[in-house]
């Protein structure tokens, strides 16, 4: 049976929070740490935390002691761009991944440069049927001559090159398989699993969906950070691979909730 993907429950109270901070910041066109610490009751490196994911989500601009409204449309990192970051620590982590690609069987790859750096160090020799919305992934397995590889068709984003929609996702509610190689903007204990867009998140959930296991490949940075977008609770991730250098104490608590935590 493949796995039902959960409704992120453990995120609800972070996100209703963000979500009253930037009612906030419309009323007003700005907000202060330290009144919205008091507000809400918490401390103030949880109310910076907060407004790191609005901001990534192109919400808002902070600033010192606080954030103001952003009014620019929020740009998502170009695919070229973010390739260049922290190549050999995805390596290694695509290295530890390919190890748990099963013999036979058909297998789901994500869209991301992680995937990508996984795509290159693919095991064709345990199952050589691949399904990915990624056209980076995608190329790059058909490089190698034995690949069978299928997309899933859908609308191609410009700057992650990578499938999203209803197309997509009415083609994987018809597959059944054995792993998905899963990415993600970030991943911590109280969000799980999480991403900033809407559409790539609807992927990834029908992804993890439609996958008997999960393989969550993610470097260090994304360790402990949350985005609005939950697609993944703690407990529908089988493993998770990840850099050295990520933060020791998230990873203990992600590790103690039952996912099994390889580094790389």
């Amino acid at each position: 049976m493949a796995r039902n993907a959960g409704k992120g429950t453990q995120s609800s109270f972070a996100i209703e929070r963000q979500t009253l901070m930037l009612d906030r910041l419309r009323a007003s066109g700005r907000l202060e740490v330290t009144a919205l610490a008091e507000e809400f009751g918490l401390s103030a490196e949880t109310i910076r935390r907060d407004l790191i994911v609005l901001e990534q989500a192109g919400s808002l601009k902070r600033v010192h002691g606080g954030a103001l409204l952003e009014t620019s449309r929020p740009v998502v990192p170009d695919v070229r761009q973010r390739e260049s970051l922290m190549t050999i620590e995805k390596k290694a982590i695509a290295e530890i991944a390919a190890e748990f690609v099963p013999v036979g069987g058909l297998v789901l790859i994500d869209a991301g440069t992680t995937t990508k750096a996984f795509a290159e160090v693919y095991p064709l020799e345990r199952a050589s049927t691949v399904v990915t919305p990624s056209l980076n992934v995608a190329t790059t397995l058909l490089e190698k001559s034995a690949a069978s590889v299928h997309t899933l068709g859908g609308d191609v984003n410009p700057r992650t090159w990578s499938e999203a929609g209803q197309w997509t996702l009415q083609a994987l509610s018809r597959i059944t398989a054995e792993v998905v190689f899963l990415g993600c903007s970030g991943i911590s204990l109280d969000q799980g699993a999480t991403t900033s867009d809407g559409a790539d998140g609807d992927v990834k959930r029908a992804m993890l969906g439609s996958a008997r296991r999960c393989v969550m490949m993610a470097d260090s940075s994304k360790i402990g950070t949350r985005h609005l977008i939950s697609f993944a609770e703690l407990g529908q991730i089988d493993i998770l691979i990840t850099g050295r250098s990520a933060d020791p104490h998230e990873l203990e608590r992600i590790a103690a909730s039952g996912v099994d935590v390889r580094l790389a």
